[in-house]
């Protein structure tokens, strides 16, 4: 039975969706599964049900900051790591803590960004943040094996940060529901839009550079009141940052909640600077949301131009086509049906599945 510890500075972002399901299929497999993550104030980290009911260890150290939440991370490693045969590594802090201890003692190491740090909008300047980022990737290229989580973070991880080991294990979604009945399922979402009186226009995430949430909240402001938006996730920080405007904010949703209120959009947006592979744009789109999104890397591995979504180039851009769209329920409807279709078949559980544990082997 291999013994695996998953490592992750959070787990209440897209990255805790992407290592709860991850520890849930491998402990489904027969693998023997820890998650360490950390535990801040505002930031409450939980696995889920599902995960817990199949074995998997929950490991959390509180820390009051993220600095001391690294140094927390790294003294549990350093006493507890040599218990596993794989350590895996979410996101960039905990990343760069696993590598760098894993590096001197000789460990299995696997590293999975979910959007490099380093990376930014191609039209912008790279901040210090970002040169410095980029450098430590240089660094530590070399230790351990990279899993990206769609092809854009692949091309990145092997041809910019010249990682000589990278391979890939693709997010994919799972929610409640089975496959949408064609007309009948369209004719019900028709019918539930028909009952609002305003269109609903919806973006998950933190509140976070990477995320450009300024620009959904311009949107907002200027779109006028025919059209609701709606922001979840980001806990206080989103309430605070929405706070005189007309966005509705759900900051903090059990899983069904998410289901329940991403459903009811009709519109999702992606105001995003970067991403890994971004599991809220494929989560809307599974349900029949189809996206507009800013052209952006790791972006438009998770959209298919044109058959479940559209993509443009800035915020002037967007603001046009939001307001061409956002009110044509013919258009709406119908890629709602394509979306949801071509989600289901692209972003399938059955090779999740098959490679879960496997991708320690290649």
């Amino acid at each position: 039975m291999v013994r695996v510890l998953h490592v992750t500075d959070s787990l209440t972002t897209g990255v805790g969706s992407a290592v709860n399901s991850l520890a849930l299929h491998q402990a489904k497999r027969g693998a023997k599964v820890s998650v360490l993550a950390v535990n801040r104030p505002g930031v409450r980290s939980a696995l889920s049900d599902d995960a817990l009911a199949a074995g998997v260890e929950l490991k959390l150290v509180s820390a009051p900051s993220r600095l001391l939440g690294l140094i927390s991370l790294a003294w549990v490693l350093l006493h507890e790591g040599d218990r596993f045969e794989v350590l895996h590594a979410h996101s960039t802090v905990a990343g760069v803590v696993v590598r760098v201890i894993g590096g001197t003692r000789g460990w299995s190491v696997f590293y999975s960004p979910h959007g490099f740090a380093s990376l930014a909008d191609p039209a912008e300047k790279l901040s210090l943040a970002k040169k410095a980022a980029f450098l430590v990737e240089r660094m530590l290229r070399s230790i351990g094996t990279i899993i990206a989580v769609g092809p854009s973070e692949h091309q990145y991880a092997s041809k910019v940060v010249g990682s000589p080991r990278v391979r890939t294990l693709s997010n994919v979604v799972e929610l409640p529901g089975g496959q949408p009945s064609g007309v009948g399922w369209a004719a019900a979402r028709d019918q539930r839009s028909a009952r609002r009186s305003k269109a609903v226009v919806v973006s998950v995430g933190r509140i976070a550079s990477q995320k450009r949430p300024e620009w959904f909240r311009s949107l907002a402001t200027e779109c006028g009141p025919e059209v609701e938006f709606w922001w979840i996730g980001g806990g206080g920080p989103a309430s605070e940052f929405f706070r005189h405007t007309d966005v509705e904010v759900f900051p903090s949703l059990s899983k069904p909640e998410y289901v329940e209120r991403l459903e009811r959009a009709d519109l999702y947006i992606s105001t995003a600077r970067y991403e890994g592979m971004p599991l809220a744009l494929m989560e809307a789109q599974w349900l029949g949301v189809p996206g507009l999104v800013v052209r952006a890397p790791g972006v438009l591995d998770a959209l298919s131009e044109g058959v479940s979504g559209i993509a443009v180039k800035d915020l002037s851009e967007m603001r046009a086509t939001l307001a061409s769209v956002v009110g044509d329920h013919v258009w709406l409807s119908r890629m709602s049906v394509a979306a949801t279709h071509w989600a289901r078949e692209t972003f399938s559980i059955e090779k999740f599945h098959a490679s879960c544990l496997e991708i320690y082997d290649a």
